[in-house]
């Protein structure tokens, strides 16, 4: 059976523009959507498949000179027979709004000389095939999983990237976007533990007392609940950290979705449904998803369902659905309908559709 390497890469400028100084920003891992999460969650069950080794590296080269841009000339620089001109710079800067534009190009185009193509469902995954052989390439601004079935040709690969790129190998992948990766005898376990927690610390629910439940089952939540929040910056926070917690937690998907409705005016109500999440997270901080082996064939599996008119303000149904991948589960959703269904069934075919949609 083929021995697949998992590879993560990272990216910054190598070369110095002309002036003596030079800006590097490093993107937050919280910036990452849930869409590029999905293509990291195929990559490890493809690769869990063929029993991957996982490795990490990262790379510290960034070329962004091919896309012209330009500034205005200081004034003690104007030429006053041509007022109008301006500065081409040689190389663009990393806080201009053209770099990340710039930047893809450079990495698309130097992809594509070696092979590879861009995928038709995500334009960050780029997929290199050589008769049975394979690699795929995900890309994050300067972050990379790469992954193949052939370790020869994937040091190739490496080695023609770093004759382009400066590369700095990490060692085994533990750490990708927030996301610990955790290798076992059985495959490979996904979670957010150190986030969880962070959360926990930062709300003061280190120490609250753990619940079952994400959420009270005979609970509805309202916007007219309770008493308007003074300051809902606190409420705001909560659940944006909540809302990046779901990439590996589909457990709390639906409690998420119902306080994440309350955002614009939150309520008490709203606050202490927040935080009850908060404290189920307290008990399970330990929980995500695990990827193992797959018997071939492999296939893609989907599952819905939908609470109909669950929302007491507006009478919308909500929908929810899986997707696996074998015995692996890589996608899912919790969302409520934007229209109003007239009976269950309605409701139930929205959410078939809504998942439907996400398999092709």
């Amino acid at each position: 059976m083929a021995q697949w390497n998992c590879t993560r890469l990272a990216l910054l400028p190598r070369d110095s523009i002309s002036s003596k100084a030079s800006i590097t920003v490093k993107p937050s891992a919280l910036a990452s959507s849930q869409l590029l999460y999905a293509r990291f969650c195929v990559l490890l069950s493809l690769g869990v498949d063929l029993f991957v080794s996982l490795m990490s590296r990262t790379l510290s080269s960034m070329d962004i000179s091919k896309k012209m841009c330009t500034c205005h000339t200081h004034l003690s620089l104007v030429d006053p027979s041509h007022p109008s001109y301006v500065c081409k710079l040689h190389k663009a800067l990393y806080g201009l709004k053209q770099a990340p534009r710039v930047w893809f190009h450079c990495m698309s185009s130097f992809l594509s000389t070696v092979g590879f193509r861009i995928s038709k469902a995500d334009s960050s995954l780029f997929i290199y095939q050589h008769g049975s052989d394979i690699i795929y390439f995900l890309l994050y601004v300067d972050d990379i999983v790469v992954t193949g079935s052939n370790d020869r040709i994937l040091r190739c690969f490496i080695n023609a990237l770093g004759r382009e790129f400066d590369i700095r190998d990490l060692g085994p992948l533990h750490y990708f976007l927030g996301l610990q990766v955790t290798s076992h005898s059985n495959g490979i376990h996904l979670n957010q533990v150190k986030y969880a927690h962070d959360i926990l610390v930062k709300h003061d629910l280190l120490l609250s007392k753990p619940v079952s439940t994400p959420m009270l089952t005979k609970s509805l939540l309202s916007t007219n609940d309770g008493v308007l929040l003074d300051n809902p910056t606190t409420f705001c926070e909560m659940v944006g950290s909540l809302q990046y917690l779901t990439i590996t937690r589909l457990d709390i998907a639906f409690a998420v979705n119902s306080v994440s409705q309350y955002m614009s005016k939150p309520h008490v109500p709203h606050l202490i449904a927040a935080k009850w999440i908060l404290r189920y997270i307290k008990g399970t901080l330990d929980h995500g998803l695990s990827f193992c082996p797959q018997l071939q064939p492999v296939h893609l599996s989907a599952y819905s369902d939908a609470n109909w008119a669950g929302c007491p303000d507006s009478r919308c149904s909500t929908s929810g659905y899986l997707i696996y991948l074998g015995s692996n589960l890589i996608s899912w959703c919790s969302k409520k309908q934007p229209t109003i269904a007239r009976s269950s069934a309605e409701s139930e075919y929205h959410s078939l559709a809504h998942a439907s949609a996400e398999t092709t």
